[in-house]
């Protein structure tokens, strides 16, 4: 009799347990949030902004092209040394300048300023070229570059890449700049060019190169 009774326990204990995890089960299906995919054919950017806003975790928005150029995006004008943007670098001036000098500078004296005049501004011009073509040639190669990207960016993504891009092409064309004053100078002094106006280096004849000969002086 007690076994009995002890079975019809457990077997009513089994049933009511099933009939709590069935409850259980069917709720959690039913409260469970169900996930939901719409696709929009080629939406307008207020369309996007606003997914973007109340759907920005699963959100994507994958692009036809996955690679464009940088200059569709920005334009950079470059600003450079007053100096280099007046006329005190152009050819014209310096040939005004220089056009009461002699023909041969040599006449003046080492330490009249004249004599070197020319020749600096010529450098300035030159440095100032070269380094507005430099600078150019950091932007030209920016802007050729690819911006890839399998899904649309945000403009605030956007704006942020695009401002490490600019900053980091800032930063490397004075080093660019500077690598290639180096070779240069390494370059004139390794082969050691020397100047006509011998200011960096200048020929010197010790007494014994000096022979004397019956008819004169004469340099070996």
């Amino acid at each position: 009799m007690r076994r009995n009774r002890l079975g019809q326990i457990t077997t009513r204990l089994y049933i009511v347990l099933l009939i709590i995890g069935h409850v259980i089960l069917i709720l959690h299906t039913i409260i469970q949030p169900q996930i939901l995919t719409k696709i929009f054919d080629q939406p307008s950017l207020t369309t996007y902004d606003r997914l973007m806003v109340d759907h920005s975790d699963t959100l994507q928005c994958p692009c036809s092209s996955i690679s464009s150029i940088y200059n569709r995006y920005i334009t950079i004008e470059p600003v450079f040394h007053q100096v280099c943007s007046s006329p005190f670098s152009s050819d014209h001036w310096r040939e005004n300048v220089t056009a009461e000098l002699a023909p041969n500078v040599s006449v003046y004296d080492a330490r009249d300023y004249r004599l070197f005049l020319s020749a600096h501004l010529q450098c300035l011009t030159g440095l100032c070229n070269l380094s507005m073509q430099s600078v150019n040639d950091s932007i030209g190669q920016l802007l050729s570059s690819l911006y890839i990207t399998t899904q649309l960016q945000s403009p605030t993504a956007f704006q942020t890449h695009i401002d490490s891009v600019v900053q980091q092409s800032k930063s490397t064309a004075p080093a660019a700049f500077a690598r290639l004053l180096s070779i240069l100078r390494a370059t004139n002094h390794g082969n050691a060019i020397i100047s006509s106006y011998e200011t960096n280096f200048k020929y010197y004849f010790p007494p014994w190169f000096i022979t004397i000969y019956d008819w004169g002086t004469y340099a070996l």
